[in-house]
């Protein structure tokens, strides 16, 4: 009787597996923290495809180099048979002054063409405000699952007086680095020994 009871528990559980939505989605909310749209990223399971969105004002214009880079990269650690495509488009955000990283979340959520996850295409969203950080040293951030900011202003104030490294090569390289962010390379709080 009792081995009984175990195999029509057994059943009924795995017949209910459908029933609670959810189980094979990546990420049950749009937006999660930086690193949670990771898999989604490595798998070609659920998206095929990818579209970076680069929404920039007329002032705070992305390099073309910073931008075949970040393609570049993602091209070389997604799993994408659709490809990886970047689609720029110069834009007025409210804020001109000092973001935060809600007025980075808030105003990318609002300026974003379409959600991060949908019709097999996964997408990420890349802002290029005026203005700088809250913290004037911080070139740029991720502040959730698919959405980044590059503080162009900032970058171009922290090229020194013999141009070495350029202020491209230094956008270049906090593109990537944010985009790491997106792809689970967060701060994990670790202090070397």
């Amino acid at each position: 009787m009792r081995q009984e009871t175990w195999v029509v528990l057994i059943l009924l559980c795995s017949s209910m597996t459908g029933c609670f939505g959810g189980a094979n989605e990546i990420l049950p909310e749009d937006y999660g923290i930086p690193g949670g749209l990771t898999l989604a990223c490595l798998s070609s399971d659920r998206f095929t495809s990818m579209v970076v969105e680069v929404d920039h004002t007329s002032s705070s214009t992305p390099t073309p180099s910073a931008l075949q880079l970040m393609k570049s990269r993602l091209e070389d650690v997604c799993d994408k048979p659709g490809g990886v495509t970047i689609q720029t488009q110069e834009t007025t955000f409210e804020e001109t002054g000092t973001w935060s990283d809600q007025e980075v979340r808030d105003i990318g959520h609002a300026t974003r063409s379409a959600p991060p996850q949908g019709d097999g295409v996964l997408r990420w969203h890349v802002l290029y405000p005026t203005g700088n950080y809250q913290d004037d040293s911080v070139l740029g951030v991720a502040v959730d699952a698919s959405t980044i900011a590059i503080f162009q202003d900032t970058i171009e104030g922290a090229e020194n007086f013999i141009g070495r490294p350029s202020a491209e090569d230094i956008e270049e390289a906090v593109l990537v680095h944010e985009i790491g962010h997106l792809l689970g390379l967060v701060n994990i709080v670790y202090t070397s020994p």
